[in-house]
């Protein structure tokens, strides 16, 4: 049994779905992961669980940073599963799993309050396009440990559900608007633009 509440999943290519328990609830701590074995059909858990950061607000009241709704998860094809947690005061928590040896570690927030995106992993690098409302949307720079802001979408993203991008394989990252609309949009990697490339004809998707 693995009660997961508004959580995210992960296709390694080849045998297992890994699934991250998602929104925390009372504090209760859903940061437990555990991987789906295709073959056997069985879930086990992995370990460790994604770590809880704890700060403090100016009344000295513990903050929790853990798993939340509109959280996102991505595959780089090798050894690492890259999840982003959710807004808080700076931008939004990412941490890395490297599978190999079931090690977490935190990267730099992302300068964007991160809610209802969507992440993909090129095999080289890490997108994140933010949701929330907003046009905004980055790259991952591991050389400078720094996020590299994109151009801006063509109009707001949000609540398109918990991964609204999906890599193709070459140039091309496709991106659900949501915002209750039937918009997919599409971004060229090498140009740094976007086009629209249907508008009607599907279901709306997400909340305005």
């Amino acid at each position: 049994e693995f009660p997961a509440r508004i959580g995210a999943t992960v296709y390694d290519g080849s045998r297992y779905v890994y699934l991250l328990q998602g929104d925390s609830y009372n504090y209760a701590g859903m940061t437990a992961m555990a991987k789906f074995d295709l073959q056997t059909n069985k879930i086990t858990p992995e370990t460790p669980p994604l770590p809880v950061d704890r700060t403090y607000n100016g009344n000295g009241e513990v903050l929790y940073h853990q798993a939340w709704t509109g959280s996102s998860i991505a595959y780089d094809g090798s050894d690492n599963i890259y999840y982003i947690q959710g807004p808080n005061s700076t931008g939004s928590y990412v941490d890395k799993y490297q599978v190999s040896i079931k090690r977490w570690t935190r990267l730099p927030d992302i300068p964007c309050s991160y809610y209802g995106g969507g992440i993909v992993h090129t095999g080289t690098t890490l997108f994140a396009f933010c949701g929330n409302n907003t046009v905004t949307s980055f790259k991952y720079d591991p050389t400078n440990s720094n996020w590299i802001q994109l151009a801006d979408a063509p109009n707001t993203i949000n609540a398109g559900g918990n991964q609204i991008a999906v890599y193709t394989g070459g140039d091309e990252i496709y991106v659900l608007r949501g915002a209750n609309t039937a918009m997919l949009y599409k971004y060229i990697i090498s140009t740094n633009t976007w086009s629209t490339e249907s508008s009607s004809g599907g279901p709306t998707i997400g909340n305005s």
